[in-house]
């Protein structure tokens, strides 16, 4: 199954195309307010690259956000149009989550499992009740000394108007999961994990100095590869059959926004 998959929440606008489980091509450009102009000569772009053409694609996977309001209606619009021209499915994940999890498959991420080595198990994907979860393939029962490390991941994108997106993730034995509701906070009242956490996110670069000031010694600040949405890793996701149930043209397809910044935020159903 071939996906097209989009993330446009943040300043860094990301593009990937998957078959099955492996990425065809992947692609980014800062969106710099001129994401409507840039973003169908980049998805012509990397079509071309990887020769498949736009009716060879099977469905399409969104990152929800939240994020910028106009990258995600940008995004959304194109997509929505590419998908029911053609009638077919559109999948969508939270963008804070799918940052998340790009790093936790990343050798990066490995390594701070200091307690044993990740060679014996290599990390598959789930699916179950919850939606998608980081699970270890069988034939190893190493899988409780592997948690021993460091697990939480702090995600932090910016809102605007001094206010910061956050997203708290741990890993566990069945899974990366949601540690707190997704919130906005002001960037002074930002609330951090009481215990050692990984931190990522596109605030690392655009409200650098005010979260690296509040970076611990024990902390661990991933590497620029890992700071935006992995739109490959979405692709591969949907086209693996990992990400649930799609919307159907009649179904309600919306970005996620927060409510005044509180921290109930609008289903995508």
């Amino acid at each position: 199954m071939k996906i097209l998959a989009l993330d446009s929440s943040g300043p860094v606008v990301t593009l990937g195309i998957a078959e099955g489980r492996k990425v065809l091509a992947e692609s980014q450009f800062a969106a710099g307010g001129k994401t409507v102009g840039l973003l169908a000569p980049e998805i012509e772009k990397l079509l071309s690259e990887t020769g498949v053409r736009p009716v060879e694609l099977e469905g399409f996977a969104l990152g929800a956000g939240p994020g910028s309001f106009t990258g995600l209606k940008v995004g959304f619009a194109a997509i929505m149009g590419l998908a029911f021209n053609g009638e077919k499915p559109i999948w969508t994940f939270p963008s804070l989550k799918l940052t998340a999890f790009g790093l936790a498959l990343s050798a990066e991420f490995k390594k701070g499992l200091t307690r044993a080595s990740l060679a014996e198990k290599q990390p598959s994907f789930r699916p179950d009740s919850g939606g998608l979860h980081l699970g270890f393939d069988k034939g190893s029962d190493t899988a409780s000394q592997e948690m021993a490390g460091m697990r939480t991941i702090l995600v932090l994108t910016g809102a605007k108007k001094g206010y910061l997106y956050r997203g708290l993730y741990v890993r566990t034995e069945n899974g990366m999961e949601e540690s707190e509701p997704l919130k906005a906070q002001k960037i002074e009242e930002l609330v951090w994990p009481d215990e050692p956490a990984w931190v990522t996110g596109s605030a690392l670069e655009t409200e650098r100095s005010e979260v690296m000031s509040r970076v611990r010694p024990e902390d661990r600040v991933a590497s620029k590869d890992f700071w935006h949405p992995p739109a490959g890793l979405l692709a591969q996701l949907a086209a693996t059959g990992n990400l649930g149930s799609p919307v159907g043209k009649e179904g309600r397809l919306e970005p996620i926004f927060l409510k005044s910044f509180e921290t109930k935020f609008k289903e995508v159903s």
